[in-house]
Order: structure tokens, then C-alpha cells, then sequence
């Protein structure tokens, strides 16, 4: 499972080099339509009766958010994130996963990492659920040691018997405790990230990858939407042991407007994925 960070980006030096990269992106947006329109329709099975489907290797995340999937028992994995970010990922069982996130080492920023365990409860034809946690720490975070847990529920619907074209619905929770109003009274806060999005197979090899993201916060008295959120759609190319996300991530306002963003298409991001063990 993936936990999502926000990083603070330096608009200006984007805004130099966003013209020669829309350019560039466009096109090879543009190339991989016109290739992924040659080939349509799904394989379908050879005369022989052999299946010809070929299972994703990371089918367990769809865009920023995690699904109901799971490694199975003894298989492990290894994602990379913008080549920053590292995980590595373990099945304890066919329906219980764990993982560890962290990042390469820089000068200056301490270790930290993110801790993270899903288990899939039910598991059905058509439908899957699994129940999420994270436990976040950065020692000698701004003289202090930061940790966040949260809990979440991920719910993954296949539209056909192998899950190759699905639905999927994530919410990610966070209880704070915190001051509010003039009486400085302690307050219970629920923070939430939550979304929910489609992977639809347009070849043996290729998926169109599509997600809807958003958040907010819950008190006794109220609730508080974020004002926007975050679409994220693009292509996966994959196999049975390796893949790769190719994703542009655009944020939108339900309100106003989310000002001079210098990415029109969104900002790219790319993830790669390897599988071994038992099952691949």
C-alpha cells in the first residue's frame, strides 16, 4: 500500500521548463493512444482453449490509492515512486500483506519510513475487501520524533472473472486529538483521504488507469470538505512479474480555481513495480 505525500514544488523553476515538457509529453501521450487503439480488444483466448490473460503486477495499488488485491503467500514485491521513493512488500498469507516505504538516503533529511499492512477479509469473484493500516515515524522531526497512524478500508469490484477490468473504492482515516474555539476545549478530529477510480484492459499488456481523489475532516459538529482534489489517470503497461505506471496527476477545485498551474495535462509520475516468489 501506498501513502501519498505532498511535496512543495518550486513553481517558478517550473514554469522555465513546462513548455518543452508539455511538448513532450503530448507526444508520447499521443504515441501510446495510437498504439493502445491498434490493439483494442482484449486477447481472446487461443483456439486451444489456453488462457491468454496475463495478471498485473500491481494490481494491489490503482492510481495513488491502494485496492482490496494483495501479494499472495510468500511472494514479494518492489516499487519505485518517481525513483525517490522505495518500498519493498511481503504476503504473509494469500490475504495478509505488509510493506515498508521510504526513500533514498539525502544530507540533512533523517530516515523515516511508513509501515504499512492490508488484509483482504473477503474475497469473492466479483468482489473484494481488505482492511488497511499505516504507521508513519521521522525521528528528530523539527526536534521531535513525527508519527501518524491510519486506518482504512479498500473495496475492489471485478467487472469480469479474472479482475482485469475493475472498480475500486478506498478511504484512508487519521484520528486527532486537538484545541478548538475560545474555550480551548480538547476536540476529537477525523482526518480523511478517500476516492475512488476504474482499471479497464485494453490489451494483454496495457490498462487505462483512472482514479478520483479527494479529503476532509470530521468533528461532532462538523464537516469540512477539502475544496478540490486530485485526478490521476494515464496508462500501465504490465505482466505477471513487472510493471510500470505512466500517470499524470492534476489536481481540480470544486470552488474557485487552483490558479496558474503549469502543467495543463498534470504533473507526470512514474512507478515501476517488480514481482517474485510464489505465484509469479
Amino acid at each position: 500500500m501506498f501513502s501519498f505525500t505532498g511535496a512543495r514544488l518550486d513553481m517558478n523553476s517550473w514554469k522555465r521548463h513546462s513548455g518543452g515538457v508539455r511538448r513532450t509529453l503530448a507526444a508520447a501521450l499521443t504515441v501510446s493512444l495510437l498504439s493502445m487503439t491498434a490493439q483494442a480488444a482484449p486477447t481472446a483466448p487461443s483456439e486451444t482453449g489456453a488462457d491468454t490473460s496475463s495478471a498485473d503486477a500491481n494490481n494491489d495499488r490503482l492510481g495513488l490509492l491502494p485496492t482490496a488485491q494483495s501479494l499472495k503467500q510468500n511472494q514479494f514485491l518492489f516499487n519505485d515512486y518517481e525513483l525517490f521513493l522505495l518500498q519493498i512488500g511481503w504476503g504473509a498469507t494469500d490475504r495478509l500483506q505488509v510493506s515498508f516505504l521510504t526513500s533514498f538516503p539525502l544530507a540533512g533529511v533523517p530516515f523515516w519510513g511508513i509501515l504499512s499492512g492490508k488484509y483482504r477479509y473477503f474475497d469473492s469473484s466479483s468482489v473484494k475487501l481488505a482492511a488497511l493500516g499505516t504507521f508513519t515515524f521521522i525521528p528528530s522531526f523539527d526536534s521531535h520524533t513525527f508519527t501518524l497512524a491510519t486506518v482504512g478500508h479498500a473495496a475492489t469490484f471485478c467487472l469480469d472473472s479474472a479482475c482485469d477490468n475493475e472498480l475500486n473504492a478506498t478511504g484512508i482515516f487519521n484520528l486527532q486529538f486537538g484545541s478548538t474555539g475560545e474555550s480551548g476545549r480538547t476536540q476529537a478530529v477525523v482526518v480523511g483521504y478517500f476516492g475512488g477510480g476504474a482499471a479497464i484492459r485494453a490489451s494483454r499488456h496495457i490498462k487505462l488507469i483512472a482514479e478520483v481523489s479527494t479529503g476532509g475532516a470530521s468533528t461532532t459538529a462538523s464537516f469540512v470538505a477539502i475544496p478540490g482534489g486530485l485526478i490521476t489517470y494515464g496508462l500501465r503497461f504490465f505482466g505477471t512479474d513487472i510493471a510500470a505506471d505512466l500517470l499524470l496527476v492534476r489536481p481540480f477545485a470544486t470552488s474557485g480555481s487552483v490558479g496558474d498551474f503549469p502543467f495543463p495535462l498534470g504533473i507526470p509520475m512514474l512507478n515501476f513495480s517488480y514481482r517474485w516468489g510464489a505465484g509469479t
